[in-house]
């Protein structure tokens, strides 16, 4: 049967070409799609139970560590705040990756009314490529799952475009993908700040004899023992509660602020200061 040669050197026997008939059935593009952002999504999900998994953790080593430095075990609590400082860069990098997808996902989401979607899916695979990058040194499991992302929208942009399969191998990441992981990067710092509070390194120092405190709502007059009904396992369970409050908040106090958060009256708050002042456990 004779053939005409097509442009990159594929043959079409003459017949189906007079009909019209391609030996290469493209799939339908949507279809093609909604099976990438399902997998897209169901790698959003995954990043978020690690993120869940992580926050737990860190708040455990966050209350370990106000513990022993509570009891005076201030080598104790360096360990666990250096092991909170790791956690902390993993959570965050979990964050980032969690924010790069969501982008990846919404530009899938719109590709359809995109007139050049060989360009948008190589921007696609960019920013998954960037997001690999940014995290195989510490979260080599993550990585591995972005690899087989961008191997998928290599096979997605090879099936559904006119781009030939041996031009998609190598995915280079643009300036452009590399600018908006920096813009994620940045927005995910405040928010990884509010959701693990720091336990500052210099309230762990060795030889510091209290803890300085920067008091708002300055009071006086109050008295300086405990208030009649208030048995004395209570009030050690106050001074306890009012000093993790100054560790996490970096050896601030806000006392309306903490008697709110800790149920008792401002008097209380204000009482626990002296009384911790007096064992020398915090300045101010």
């Amino acid at each position: 049967m004779t053939s005409v040669i097509l442009d990159g050197g594929k043959k079409l026997p003459w017949v189906l070409r007079i009909f019209g008939f391609n030996l290469r059935k493209r799939p339908d593009r949507s279809k093609v799609l909604a099976s990438l952002i399902v997998k897209i999504e169901s790698s959003i999900s995954e990043i978020r139970d690690s993120v869940t998994k992580l926050k737990l953790r860190y708040d455990n080593l966050l209350k370990r560590a106000i513990t022993a430095l509570l009891r005076g075990e201030r080598d104790k609590a360096l360990i666990y705040a250096n092991e909170m400082v790791e956690v902390k860069s993993m959570f965050k990098k979990l964050k980032v990756s969690e924010k790069a997808l969501e982008q990846v996902k919404l530009r899938l989401e719109t590709i359809e009314s995109v007139t050049n979607v060989p360009m948008v899916l190589n921007e696609i695979a960019g920013i998954l490529a960037a997001t690999k990058d940014y995290v195989h040194d510490v979260m080599p499991a993550l990585a591995y799952g972005l690899d087989s992302l961008i191997t998928e929208t290599r096979r997605v942009m090879s099936e559904t475009t006119d781009v030939e399969e041996r031009s998609v191998e190598v995915i280079h990441y643009t300036p452009e993908a590399k600018k908006l992981l920096k813009e994620i990067e940045a927005a995910a710092e405040e928010s990884v700040s509010k959701q693990l509070p720091e336990l500052p390194i210099s309230l762990i120092t060795p030889y510091r004899r209290g803890v300085e405190v920067r008091i708002k709502e300055s009071q006086t007059g109050y008295m300086r023992k405990p208030p009649k009904g208030i048995l004395k396992k209570q009030v050690k369970d106050i001074d306890r509660k009012v000093m993790e409050y100054i560790i996490m908040h970096g050896g601030f106090i806000d006392i309306a602020d903490a008697a709110l958060q800790l149920g008792v009256p401002k008097d209380e708050v204000v009482e626990s200061l002296h009384r911790l002042k007096e064992q020398n456990k915090i300045v101010f």
